[in-house]
C-alpha cells in the first residue's frame, strides 16, 4: 500500500506541473492569494456600482412611494360611501363574512358592496406587493433588482435596454453573464459611456465571483 501511494504521487508530478504552467494554483497559499485578489475586484466593483446605482435607484424608490400613495388614497376612497352608515358599526366596511347586524347586512347585499370587496382585493395585493419594494437597498446578487436597473425604461431610473433573451424557468429577462456580453455590445451602450460603466461592473462581479466559486 506504501509503495502504490508513492507511485500515485510521483505519477501526479507532471499533472501538477502542467496545471503550473496552465496558471491553475495548486497550492493552498497560491489559491488564498488568486482568492484575494478576486475578492478585491468584487469588492471595487460593488462600490463603483453603488455609486452609480445610487440615484437611479432612488428615483425607482420615489416612484413606488408615490404609487403606494395612490393607492393607499384609493383604498380609503372606495370605503368612504360605507361610513357611518350604522350607528352600531361606523366603521363598516363590506366583506364576504356574516355575522353582521341587519344594517350592515344590507349594506352588504348591494351592487356597490360586490364591487368595494372585489377592488379592495386587488388595491390590497398591490399595496402589499408595492410595501415589500420601498426603501429596499439595491442589490447586486438579485436578478430582479439587476433586471430592473437594465431594462426599466430611463424615466423611472433604468437604463431602458433591450432585453437580449429571456430565463426559461421564469420568461424574466437574463442577467446572466453571456446577456450581460450581448449588451454591452449594443450601439445603445456603447455610445453611453455611463452604461457601459455600469455593465463593465456587472461583468466584473459576475466574472470574479464565478472564478472563486468554480475555479478556485
Amino acid at each position: 500500500n506504501v509503495m502504490q501511494s508513492i507511485e500515485r504521487r510521483f505519477n501526479l508530478i507532471d499533472i501538477a506541473s502542467e496545471m503550473k504552467d496552465d496558471g491553475m494554483p495548486i497550492s493552498m497559499e497560491t489559491r488564498d492569494r488568486l482568492v484575494k485578489e478576486q475578492a478585491k475586484v468584487i469588492e471595487d466593483a460593488i462600490g463603483e456600482l453603488e455609486a452609480t446605482v445610487t440615484p437611479l435607484w432612488a428615483k425607482r424608490s420615489g416612484k413606488v412611494k408615490s404609487k403606494l400613495e395612490m393607492v393607499e388614497k384609493k383604498l380609503l376612497e372606495i370605503r368612504e360611501p360605507f361610513l357611518n352608515k350604522c350607528k352600531k358599526h361606523p366603521t363598516f366596511r363590506p366583506s364576504s363574512r356574516k355575522g353582521v347586524c341587519v344594517i350592515c347586512a344590507l349594506m352588504n347585499s348591494t351592487d356597490e358592496a360586490a364591487k368595494y370587496i372585489e377592488v379592495n382585493k386587488q388595491l390590497l395585493k398591490e399595496q402589499a406587493k408595492l410595501k415589500v419594494n420601498v426603501d429596499v437597498e439595491f442589490k447586486y446578487k438579485s436578478n430582479q433588482h439587476v433586471g430592473w436597473l437594465l431594462f426599466a425604461p430611463e424615466d423611472v431610473g433604468g437604463l431602458g435596454l433591450p432585453a437580449p433573451s429571456r430565463t426559461k424557468l421564469t420568461k424574466q429577462a437574463s442577467t446572466d453573464a453571456d446577456a450581460i456580453e450581448r449588451l454591452r455590445n449594443l450601439k445603445a451602450v456603447q455610445k453611453f459611456p455611463w452604461k457601459l460603466h455600469i455593465l463593465d461592473r456587472i461583468k466584473d462581479i459576475q466574472g470574479s465571483s464565478k472564478a472563486i466559486s468554480t475555479f478556485l
